[in-house]
């Protein structure tokens, strides 16, 4: 008879290391295999990644190590004013995975820890230390062009399924820009939160032009869409 028991306690190892494979690929691997659920546009770009398998056939452990290419990372962030190529390196079990990604077009870097497993808790901090706001703002309407650069971190934790409901704080060391003809910057290194789809502005004075102006309050993000 089949001892199914030993069959489960027998050990196993090995790695496989996978070439450069479409994103799309592997996307679509992960929601075949129920490995992931997300939904995401179709995205381009490459994966390449080592992955190990150790444990038990009963309870295997696998772990996943690699690097990926993506030409716009908008699809796999709707709604946010995130887009362009990013370069993203990850370590990743069954259960998490560890990320350091590149964001070209914000000439940002970012580091985060996302839960695998519905509905995907993820922390995220963000440093960014001179953001072209021309193109940081390409998709927010605005009444007069904004041209500049600013230096800015943040910090966000929540779900990816219900990013809107997680929590961010935001904090700009300097902001060197123009409204228009305008000049811009700051008089003291600004702070802003959100959370329950609110923006609350905790420190903001701005020089504009030859006037100082302050700022504090809480504005919902509905009025920021229009």
């Amino acid at each position: 008879a089949l001892n199914t028991g030993r069959i489960e306690r027998t050990t196993v190892a090995g790695t496989i290391a996978v070439p450069d494979v479409a994103t799309d690929a592997v996307l679509e691997l992960l929601r075949r295999t129920g490995l992931a659920t997300f939904d995401a546009q179709p995205v381009d770009g490459t994966v390449r990644a080592d992955i190990s398998v150790s444990g038990t056939l009963g309870a295997p452990v696998v772990a996943a190590r690699g690097r990926a290419r993506i030409a716009d990372v908008a699809p796999l962030a709707p709604d946010t004013p995130l887009g362009g190529p990013a370069d993203l390196e990850f370590e990743a079990t069954l259960q998490e995975a560890h990320l350091q990604a590149i964001l070209h077009e914000f000439n940002a870097t970012a580091t985060g820890v996302i839960d695998l497993r519905a509905p995907y808790d993820a922390t995220v901090d963000v440093a960014a230390p001179t953001v072209d706001l021309a193109r940081a703002l390409r998709r927010i309407e605005t009444p007069i062009p904004i041209t500049g650069a600013a230096s800015a971190t943040a910090h966000f934790a929540g779900t990816l399924e219900e990013w809107r409901k997680g929590r961010a704080t935001i904090d700009v060391a300097a902001v060197d820009a123009r409204a228009g003809a305008l000049p811009l910057r700051l008089a003291a290194p600004a702070r802003l939160e959100y959370g329950n789809d609110i923006v609350h502005v905790v420190s903001l004075e701005v020089l504009a032009g030859g006037t100082r102006l302050s700022a504090s309050g809480a504005l919902p993000v509905t009025a920021i869409d229009g």
